[in-house]
């Protein structure tokens, strides 16, 4: 009976606007991590938006998957798959997903996933929220 392959086990999940990376040490420089989005409208398209997962503990090859779905309702927003592969039991591995033109159909909570054969390793929030006109704010005053 051949043993279950361990689900990997997340060290991090964090999003933000770039991760620049340098190429003699391969390490990793995180620039504008947030939680938060504010849009003028909706639907609102965010241009760019990089999530980092790095992940240790995992045997062999897996099927990986980044999804964003909506909280309230669970449809699927953005998907991102991809065979991944642990080299070694010792083995951390760190991604980065660049996105571009994700687009939010309403403000609210929204969630961020990473899984490893089809089961959730590790989540995160993400709460976009409509940002009021002026006049709206001034009479609210």
């Amino acid at each position: 009976m051949e043993k279950e392959k361990p689900r990997p086990v997340a060290l991090a999940m964090l999003l933000c606007d770039y991760v620049i990376e340098d190429k003699a040490t391969n390490k990793k420089s995180l620039i504008g991590l947030f939680s938060n989005i504010s849009a003028k409208k909706f639907p609102a398209s965010h241009y760019r938006m990089n999530v980092f997962v790095a992940l240790c503990d995992g045997h062999g090859d897996y099927k990986g998957e980044l999804r964003c779905i909506n909280a309230d309702t669970a449809d699927e927003i953005s998907t991102m798959r991809g065979p991944i592969e642990f080299p070694g039991p010792n083995a951390v591995l760190e991604f980065n997903f660049e996105m571009f033109g994700i687009t939010f159909p309403e403000p609210g909570e929204y969630i961020m996933q990473f899984l490893c054969d089809d089961e959730i390793v590790v989540q995160r929030k993400l709460t976009l929220t409509q940002i009021k006109k002026e006049k709206e704010e001034k009479d609210d005053a």
